[in-house]
């Protein structure tokens, strides 16, 4: 049996958790967002991390040196008025 991906993970815990997370609870979990939103009826919070790193690789007549990067971004839409989960998107690289 495969196990699932990270992605497959968050997804199917945020498809749960819909109608039930608050946006307070996310605050506690995930601290302030980096970017927010507003409409009429919603709210859109959005949580990310990325890092760089420099991986060296060296060959037998020359060493390279190349930017790699890997992060993710929780992008959360909440309803106005209950302040709960309507609907997620979770993205990594």
């Amino acid at each position: 049996m495969q196990r699932a991906s990270d992605k497959e993970r968050w997804d199917k815990w945020l498809a749960e958790q819909a109608g039930v997370l608050t946006y307070d609870q996310a605050l506690v979990k995930w601290g302030p967002p980096v970017v927010t939103a507003e409409g009429d009826e919603i709210f859109v919070a959005q949580w990310a991390s990325e890092k760089s790193i420099t991986a060296i690789i060296p060959t037998q007549y020359a060493t390279f040196a190349k930017q790699v990067s890997h992060g993710w971004i929780l992008r959360l839409t909440f309803n106005k008025t209950t302040r709960k989960l309507d609907s997620s998107n979770y993205y990594n690289w």
